[in-house]
């Protein structure tokens, strides 16, 4: 967001994208390998199909909800100073669910023993 507001964004921005892509080809394997690691292997490809259906829908949610954001923001001014802004305010709202996801994500991962073996047991009823 600092590169973008400076003027100058293409070095720190490609750093910052290769980061963030770095840690989503990290994070979503491992989220799937948890969630479907926590099924029985009768029910691995229903838990598949949900995670894929879950990461859809979010996806196109954010696309929705931040571009929603990035025009209200904009106000229909026209130049580029107005979408130097409206960027940044796009990304300090991707940043914050990102920060939320991430506590989010780390309640999970104390308590995810006690969500799989409740999900087993519900699966296998």
């Amino acid at each position: 967001m600092t590169s973008v507001q400076n003027g100058s964004p293409t070095p720190a921005l490609i750093s910052g994208l290769l980061i963030a892509g770095l840690g989503y080809g990290i994070g979503l394997p491992s989220l799937i390998k948890i969630v479907i690691g926590g099924m029985g292997s009768r029910h691995a490809g229903l838990a598949s199909g949900m995670v894929i259906t879950v990461l859809r829908i979010s996806a196109a949610l954010g696309v929705a909800i931040i571009g929603g954001v990035f025009y209200s923001a904009l106000g229909g001014h026209d130049d580029a100073h107005a979408y130097t802004h409206t960027f940044s305010t796009g990304l300090y709202c991707n940043i914050t669910v990102l920060l939320l996801t991430a506590l989010l994500s780390l309640a999970l991962g104390r308590s995810k023993t006690a969500i799989a073996a409740g999900a087993t047991a519900a699966c296998r009823n």
